[in-house]
């Protein structure tokens, strides 16, 4: 039976994933995307001082070999990177089998298994550049390393340092992650197969080697790239625009205090020149101080301007060309501060409802489903075979696209991602009903991680993705422990 049931896991991966592969083209949709492959060549070139102030690395400098290889096949580099990303993330599913079949009745791990390696959400992660695939793939090898090595009881701390490290690379692929590291540590302590100062001194391991690996990192490539120890200038930013998308709870105004009136008066300023941020200015990422000449520099420094009396959602891009991004992100976190201490109150109301949204990964207001539909694409259906079309778009410049495929998948990637409404229920199964610590565990990073991202920025999905494979363990641990339930009491009823 487990061989038969290791086979369909087999097949139900490859069938999922295949689906996707062949309906969905690597794509290169936003700027995020644009800027790793400049940051891959730039590594191409030998140069891997691509610390920057906005965007992600890790991602890049950990696949930027397998970028490298993907370039042997040509006009099918993209079609054989896109192979590659989505082999990778296909682990994840057998990771979590591994791990639950030493833990957990057999049925129940290979249960949660199918459900994660069938998760749509998941799955389409693989179709871009990136890092969510590759973050929710190491976040789980670390959690599989540490409970593998409680479960056996051999050189338990060293391992969790090992998982520690590993953790502290996917902090690199996405920083919004750090405090669902924290969370992880903080969850050993449900172990209770072990003692106090074993669980204390684990916490301290994954500690040390996350921590290790961003200080490495912030000496070996973030300095000699911009001159500065901070890993972004751009958490601030973040913060103040998802507050000024929310204007029924928010409103920053000049009021709020002394930053704010300085922000408002600052983006008042007329200036001659307004940067369109292009791949010329890609560069300038790396640039802790203003991007401007001196020329332009010194006109705007000597304008005078009223504040506006409020602030429509607007990217910074004028401050950060004139002031530098450095400077604009803290002014732009005070900023943030004196909106939310002058409206505590409904602040405080709208993060439940945005924890919610994104626990139960509700379409609004930004779809779940980052592919292009198919209504989006333009097939020329006057060549190709068996419904293999050439497709254009915003996303693909005329590759082969399997039309019924991606037409399908478009139609049902909601339907099939509506099991996602149970994750708030399954969070309160776990921490309160679960006597499984892995299960706590998943809980609590699930948990401390959409509410540290719905203060911090908006509940897109492309945000919370990075730990995509979080939703559906929970999920599919709640349902075979209410079939369990259901077993139970149907046999007792049976009896009586």
């Amino acid at each position: 039976m487990r061989h038969r049931f290791f086979i369909a896991l087999v097949i139900v991966t490859v069938f999922s994933k295949g689906l996707f592969y062949v309906s969905f083209p690597l794509t290169v949709s936003d700027d995020d995307q644009a800027f790793s492959q400049w940051q891959f060549q730039q590594i191409e070139q030998g140069d891997w001082h691509i610390g920057n102030l906005r965007y992600h690395t890790g991602y890049t400098l950990l696949i930027a070999p397998l970028h490298a290889f993907s370039h042997l096949f040509g006009d099918f580099s993209d079609n054989m990177l896109l192979l590659i990303q989505t082999g990778l993330s296909a682990l994840v599913p057998f990771l979590i089998l591994h791990l639950l079949a030493q833990w957990r009745p057999l049925r129940e791990a290979y249960f949660v298994a199918f459900v994660v390696a069938l998760d749509p959400f998941g799955i389409q992660w693989a179709h871009f550049l990136l890092p969510n695939w590759l973050t929710t793939l190491l976040f789980i090898l670390a959690i599989w390393i540490v409970f593998i090595a409680v479960k056996r009881q051999r050189h338990i701390l060293f391992w969790t340092l090992i998982a520690g490290i590993v953790l502290g690379l996917a902090t690199l692929t996405r920083l919004n992650i750090a405090t669902a590291v924290a969370a992880f540590g903080l969850g050993l302590f449900f172990m209770t197969s072990l003692n106090w100062w074993q669980r204390f001194r684990m916490f301290a391991a994954i500690g040390m080697g996350s921590l290790g690996v961003l200080v490495l990192y912030a000496f070996l490539v973030q300095l000699p790239s911009t001159g500065s120890l901070r890993l972004s200038c751009y958490s601030g930013i973040n913060m103040l625009i998802s507050l000024a998308r929310r204007p029924e709870f928010i409103e920053i105004n000049a009021a709020n205090g002394p930053a704010t009136h300085e922000l408002l008066s600052e983006l008042a300023k007329p200036v001659r020149f307004e940067p369109n941020f292009t791949v010329d200015y890609f560069p300038n990422w790396s640039l802790t101080d203003a991007w401007a000449t001196q020329e332009e520099l010194e006109e705007f420094l000597t304008t005078l301007s009223e504040p506006n009396t409020s602030w429509n959602v607007v990217f910074p891009g004028k401050l950060i060309y004139y002031m530098g991004i450095c400077e604009v992100d803290d002014l732009m976190q005070a900023a943030h501060n004196e909106a939310v201490l002058s409206n505590i109150g409904a602040w405080l109301r709208f993060i439940p409802g945005d924890v919610l949204q994104m626990l139960a990964q509700w379409p609004q207001p930004e779809p779940t489903f980052y592919l292009p539909p198919v209504e989006n694409i333009t097939f020329d259906k006057t060549t190709g075979i068996l419904g293999f079309y050439r497709g254009t778009s915003d996303h693909y410049t005329g590759q082969y696209i399997w039309e019924p495929g991606n037409d399908f998948l478009s139609h049902v990637f909601n339907l099939l991602n509506l099991y996602k409404i149970l994750t708030p229920i399954a969070v309160i199964w776990a921490l309160f009903i679960s006597r499984s610590a892995f299960y706590k565990n998943i809980a609590l990073v699930l948990l401390i991680f959409v509410l540290t991202t719905s203060i911090v920025s908006l509940s897109y999905s492309r945000l919370y993705a990075p730990l995509y494979a979080l939703w559906p363990i929970l999920c599919g641990g709640m349902m075979v422990s209410i079939a369990r339930v259901f077993a139970r009491r149907m046999k007792l009823t049976s009896k009586a």
